[in-house]
């Protein structure tokens, strides 16, 4: 949602961080390596697109060193934590190269065990998305994967918007009793902020949400996103909810 550029990268930090957020992400890929030579340069046509290639698009919205070491610097000293979800071995090497604290994998890499195994060396804590996935790609992971640090598994429906019908919350409890070792979380495509309260409410204790300055800019992900002021509400209300549940005694 920063549309490539690095200022409005930085106002969405600020923005975040004044609306509640203990944590800001960004996505890195190594797009020449990630994509095959035909489909990077295949056209990409339509009112979102920076680029006439998707190739083109995509290099558009990548940060390079100089941009990444700039922002984590920028991150420090407004102080909220920023983290990245690298999508292939290139990109994990180059976040290294600036101490990225811990990593998010994104759902469609849950079965990407060489990816998550090569992140799990450097020793940092890592947030699995379990959008596409059932118990079993979880249990995979745990099973083959060694951890050296703490693991966090989010409910996730890779939807985009995702409807109410499609998000499944009351596996959020499941998880969190077959994985007492794990941090449960939501990842959340929804629109609005009442769906993250209610996965708060259910013991989800990361919650992820997409951001934006304004809902009606170029891309494709502004239209689901929380604008500041809903994510200040949204971070307000996880306090007010907490409070509100009180004691199970009656008085």
């Amino acid at each position: 949602n920063h549309q490539g550029s690095i200022e409005k990268c930085k106002e969405l930090f600020v923005k975040a961080k004044n609306s509640g957020a203990n944590a800001v992400k960004l996505q890195k890929r190594d797009n020449k390596k990630l994509y095959t030579k035909k489909f990077f340069n295949s056209i990409y046509d339509n009112i979102n697109s920076y680029g006439k290639t998707y190739g083109e698009h995509r290099e558009k919205l990548e940060f390079n060193e100089n941009q990444y070491k700039e922002l984590f610097t920028f991150a420090k000293d407004i102080n909220i934590t920023l983290f990245s979800t690298p999508f292939d071995f290139n990109s994990l090497d180059f976040l290294e190269k600036f101490n990225c604290p811990f990593y998010k994998v994104a759902s469609a890499d849950i079965t990407f065990i060489q990816l998550i195994k090569k992140i799990a060396e450097t020793g940092k804590p890592i947030i699995i998305s379990t959008g596409f996935a059932d118990f079993e790609d979880i249990d995979r992971v745990l099973d083959t994967v060694n951890f050296k640090n703490d693991v966090a598994f989010l409910q996730c429906s890779s939807v985009y918007p995702a409807e109410a019908n499609q998000i499944n919350l009351n596996v959020i409890p499941e998880m969190i009793k077959r994985y007492p070792k794990n941090i449960i979380g939501y990842s959340g495509h929804d629109s609005g902020i009442l769906i993250p309260s209610a996965a708060y409410l259910l013991g989800a204790r990361i919650i992820e949400k997409h951001f934006t300055l304004s809902r009606a800019l170029k891309g494709t992900d502004h239209g689901m996103s929380l604008e500041p002021e809903g994510l200040a509400k949204m971070s307000n209300g996880f306090k007010k909810l907490k409070d509100s549940l009180g004691l199970k005694k009656k008085k």
